[in-house]
């Protein structure tokens, strides 16, 4: 059944042995499997692509992938998701000098993600020191006057923002994971790195265009605990 080699799939990426991929693609799983790759190899990164406008507007709208029939074997994270992107030839998948994996379509707007911000501090909406969840962390910034400023003058709508995602983390407790400090004169996308750093996953960087012409953007981070990360691994 295909609910039996989705699961299949989503296993073998955890083993990471072997080489040989399908040519099945899958949709709705590509965030698991995504995180999967990146938690064993213990990195973070970034996807920035073009997505769909429409019904799905609501959700990130990722790339669909090589859904791998046996084992991957023992290649890096870099290579592990070129197969995985491979129907997708303007996605290029590297490493950059922090480590970090990037995934990015060659014709991707990048003007958002070097928005500079002049100072963000990583406080939660009651004013309490610290952020204890990798969305709440994605709020603060896309609230940064400078990144608003740039959608107002480039009429960039955002996508719908619903509570689809659980608040697994919990709330304010000094032993659980949370960013703090203050970031002065960042990029929002170094910013973005800065929350992974705590929330280690990947953020999302989505484009759009409506039925009318008009572009919309789509940010989430999809970070995990420590304790997720590990049983991601195992």
């Amino acid at each position: 059944m295909k609910s039996d080699r989705l699961f299949l799939a989503f296993s073998l990426i955890l083993t990471m042995v072997g080489s040989c991929w399908g040519q099945e693609t899958i949709d709705k799983d590509s965030q698991s499997l995504i995180t999967a790759v990146l938690s064993k190899a213990k990195v973070s990164g970034s996807i920035a692509y073009w997505g769909r406008c429409g019904y799905r507007e609501v959700l990130p709208d990722l790339p669909t992938l090589r859904v791998p029939r046996e084992n991957l074997g023992s290649v890096s994270p870099v290579q592990a998701l070129r197969e995985m992107f491979a129907d997708d030839p303007k996605l290029q998948v590297r490493e950059d000098a922090n480590g970090m994996i990037r995934m990015i379509e060659s014709d991707v707007p990048r003007d958002m993600l070097n928005v500079k911000i002049s100072h963000i501090s990583f406080k939660d909406p009651k004013g309490r020191n610290g952020i204890w969840i990798p969305r709440q962390a994605r709020r603060l910034l896309e609230d940064a006057p400078e990144v608003r400023a740039v959608m107002r003058d480039n009429s960039i709508a955002w996508t719908s923002d619903t509570e689809y995602i659980n608040d697994i983390y919990g709330g304010p407790a000094p032993s659980r994971p949370h960013v703090t400090g203050d970031l002065y004169n960042v990029t929002l996308a170094d910013a973005m790195d800065y929350v992974l750093k705590t929330f280690p996953g990947f953020w999302v960087f989505e484009n759009c265009r409506r039925e009318d012409g008009t572009r919309v953007v789509f940010f989430e981070i999809f970070g995990s605990t420590k304790k997720q990360i590990t049983s991601l691994s195992n």
